[in-house]
């Protein structure tokens, strides 16, 4: 069976995706940085890198854990870049912040933003 939807219906699906994935998660701000933690068992703070999204106001830059890049893409056959890119437009809207460049563990190289155009210079 084929679904064909429209590509600003997969985007409103992917936003609202991303939305409830992170809705359990500690929102914080610490100086210039707003973080998306995922909250964690006392027992188990040493062994778990909480942080999954943090942006940094001051140069613009929005850290991506892996993780939610990964489960992005696979769920909704993107590639590792084109799930950045979604996670970054729904953070900006989100948030109502700019982001200038995402970087994300694990996957080599920075991808810059300038005027809605995208580039993966390193």
């Amino acid at each position: 069976m084929k679904i064909i939807i429209t590509e600003n219906k997969l985007n409103e699906f992917i936003n609202k995706f991303i939305g409830d994935y992170v809705k359990d998660y500690n929102r914080y701000k610490t100086g210039s940085f707003l973080i998306y933690e995922e909250p964690w068992d006392d027992d188990d703070y040493a062994n778990h890198d909480s942080v999954v999204l943090e942006h940094d106001s001051e140069d613009g830059r929005l850290l991506i854990r892996y993780r939610l890049v990964k489960t992005i893409s696979d769920m909704f056959g993107l590639t590792l870049t084109d799930a950045r890119i979604r996670i970054k437009d729904w953070f900006e809207n989100e948030n109502g912040l700019i982001v200038k460049f995402v970087e994300s563990d694990k996957i080599a190289g920075k991808l810059y933003f300038n005027n809605e155009d995208e580039d993966t210079n390193n």
